[in-house]
């Protein structure tokens, strides 16, 4: 074992080096970086779909934005290609300058500085810090895209040595948002604003908090050329994309919202608040554990039970620790006969294969490692991995073990 680890890491160190000096080979293709606490794939798809309309490009595939999976998406780009949109997360300081160094970016979008990996990095002063390391490995020729609403995110043009952008809802912003609005019947629709362009753009995104994400990738494919008027109507109609806010149809009328993705507690109040604007026979929250909150188990899912208490009409509670956010659950006033709790996903799953009916509109949200998309999954056929302790970080549909149902190869 020990044998393999070495060469794995050999391997990867090998992987590296010939990326950095593949992308020293590639001086007619513009790298563009995204990184940011929340939006981060959200913007790197948007934009890829804006830019790929007339031109090749190449960018992160799945949730590969990190040390492995950087080089891999820089050594995939050609000559021929002409934009290269690479997606950068970090987990712990001191970690940013490689991506930078591999990447070498001529243009970097921060979309936002918010909890995560709070385990590590304590403040969120330590998390802009650390992303604002991708900016200031800009050169002078560079741009900076930067949230101009996002205090610590706008203080990060201090160390760009080149041209900043900022995008938001202020006047400042080089693109600015007027009247953002979001219901269940029309979707989200914003108003855009720069100098004299002006655009609206109507798309069927589940809540408010998708805003600078979507900003970020039509201000950059600004600076890249494209008008507001092409970037909109290339996203008009824009549908949410896997385990983010994603409503799912099931044969038996109710409707699955999966949002199990990124299991962040700062993105639970989003979901919630567009849970709170849902039309439902039956509000219905299934939901494990979250990251970033570095209270003990106890009091971290109780409060998560506490809160699902004032907005669900049922809960479902997974996990080793469920009975923490059922006990929360039921002193925020639900009463017993609603409050669920199972130590393992496909226990739930029976559960709610008998439980749900026409008219339910269920939360699916936990942590990526949990893997609640195969509750999901359960729901509309068979699955074959019911693995509990699997550390894959990538969303069940993408991987093989889940059995037929998977879209692509993992």
């Amino acid at each position: 074992m020990a044998l393999l680890q070495i060469l794995w890491r050999i391997y990867n160190l090998l992987v590296i080096a010939l990326a950095i000096i593949w992308r020293r080979l590639l001086p007619s293709t513009t790298v563009i970086a995204i990184t940011g606490s929340r939006g981060k794939t959200t913007t790197r798809e948007c934009l890829a779909r804006i830019l790929s309309a007339e031109h090749s490009i190449v960018k992160t595939n799945g949730n590969e934005n990190g040390r492995a999976g950087i080089p891999r998406t820089v050594l995939r780009a050609r000559p021929w290609h002409r934009f290269v949109i690479v997606e950068i997360g970090v987990d712990r300081p001191g970690v940013m300058w490689r991506g930078a160094f591999v990447v070498r970016p001529d243009i970097v979008v921060v979309t936002s500085v918010a909890s995560e990996h709070m385990e590590n990095f304590h403040t969120l002063e330590a998390v802009a810090r650390e992303k604002a390391t991708l900016v200031r490995s800009l050169g002078r020729r560079g741009v900076a895209v930067l949230h101009g609403d996002d205090p610590l995110v706008h203080e990060m043009a201090n160390v760009n040595q080149g041209r900043t952008t900022f995008f938001g809802s202020n006047g400042s912003c080089d693109i600015r948002v007027d009247r953002p609005s979001w219901d269940e019947a029309t979707g989200l629709s914003l108003h855009l604003h720069s100098g004299k362009q002006s655009a609206a753009i109507r798309m069927e995104m589940l809540g408010m908090h998708w805003a600078p994400a979507i900003m970020a990738a039509i201000t950059t494919a600004q600076v890249l050329g494209v008008s507001l008027r092409q970037s909109a109507d290339t996203l008009a109609g824009l549908k949410p994309y896997a385990a983010r806010l994603q409503p799912a149809r099931l044969d038996n009328g109710a409707t699955i919202v999966r949002d199990e993705y990124n299991g962040s507690v700062g993105t639970l109040e989003a979901a919630f608040a567009v849970f709170a604007k849902l039309t439902a026979q039956r509000r219905i929250a299934v939901l494990s554990d979250f990251t970033d909150d570095l209270r003990g188990a106890e009091e971290r899912l109780g409060a998560i039970g506490r809160r699902a208490a004032e907005l669900f009409d049922s809960t479902v509670f997974v996990g080793e620790h469920h009975h923490y956010a059922m006990r929360g659950a039921l002193s925020g006033g639900l009463p017993r006969d609603v409050v669920h709790g199972f130590s393992e996903p496909e226990a739930a799953a029976i559960f709610l294969r008998r439980e749900l009916r026409e008219g339910d509109v269920v939360l699916l949200k936990g942590k990526c490692t949990d893997h609640l998309s195969r509750i999901y999954f359960a729901l509309k056929g068979p699955v074959d991995c019911w693995v509990t302790d699997c550390q894959k970080r990538v969303i069940c549909d993408f991987c093989p073990a889940l059995g037929p149902q998977a879209t692509r190869p993992y």
